[in-house]
């Protein structure tokens, strides 16, 4: 008797979960008709992988932000050190650096030691003439989003972020880093927007507060001249020598680099 009502009442549950599901299809097949964009849903039970749920689930979707999570997850579990500032490697009174694709350098205020380092009088200081064996952009991009912050160009030695933090307030303007200053262009109207091929920015006349950080063009040489003037000391590109040997210096902890990449995103 016992074993005839347990079998009762999980049947229920088997068919109020089926309901619910079939009841839930149909609700997400009229919102989809309903409404412009793409949607999908996929629910399975954890323990067997049997289908609660699903709508457009074989369908190809863009991933977008649900891939952060799965890196986040991944980082977390391997990357056990902290994040390397840059490598250097120290020759007589030179001191040569290359990038490690910190996006955080110049861009917080979490590199004291890394900044410090670099500042040492006693060398002079060369950046390492070597590129990102990558595109500028990622996979799916839109190409006219070129101009917002969430795009800025991929490189081996990221600096501020390789963007350009805008404030134009009445007849007073701020460009940080000042390096961009020259390169600010009176606009008669529409947004803070920069030149596609080059670091050219516009700024439209307002009577009010305008704001925005904007992403600039980089290059090896630019690097070199934006720590030039970070630091306060001449930084000279020189060409690649696989005979040296480079070792990181580390600074900020990985998630502290998570929480601020995480929390932007």
């Amino acid at each position: 008797m016992k074993n005839s009502l347990a079998l009762g009442f999980v049947l229920m549950l088997m068919l109020a979960a089926c309901s619910t599901s079939k009841s839930l299809e149909r609700n997400l097949t009229k919102i989809s008709a309903e409404n412009p964009y793409f949607m999908g849903l996929s629910v399975k039970y954890a323990a067997n992988g049997q289908s609660l749920v699903g709508f457009n689930q074989d369908k190809f979707f863009t991933p977008a932000s649900n891939v952060k999570l799965f890196t986040l997850y991944a980082s977390l579990k391997n990357l056990k050190d902290s994040v390397p500032s840059f490598e250097y490697c120290i020759s007589g009174d030179s001191l040569i650096i290359k990038g490690t694709g910190d996006p955080t350098f110049l861009n917080d205020s979490l590199h004291l030691n890394s900044i410090n380092f670099l500042r040492n009088k006693k060398f002079k200081l060369y950046l390492l003439d070597k590129g990102l064996d990558d595109k500028l952009y990622g996979a799916g991009w839109s190409w006219d989003d070129y101009q917002y912050a969430y795009m800025p160009e991929k490189s081996l030695m990221p600096l501020y972020g390789n963007t350009i933090h805008i404030v134009s307030d009445h007849d007073s303007l701020k460009v940080s880093p000042s390096f961009f200053t020259g390169s600010v262009r009176p606009a008669k109207n529409g947004d803070i927007a920069r030149d596609l091929n080059e670091n050219i920015f516009y700024v439209p006349a307002s009577n009010s507060l305008v704001e925005k950080r904007v992403p600039f063009k980089t290059s090896n040489q630019l690097v070199a001249d934006l720590l030039s003037q970070s630091l306060g000391a001449k930084v000279t590109l020189i060409p690649q020598n696989t005979k040296r040997k480079f070792v990181p210096f580390r600074e900020v902890p990985y998630d502290s680099l998570y929480v601020k990449m995480m929390k932007e995103s």
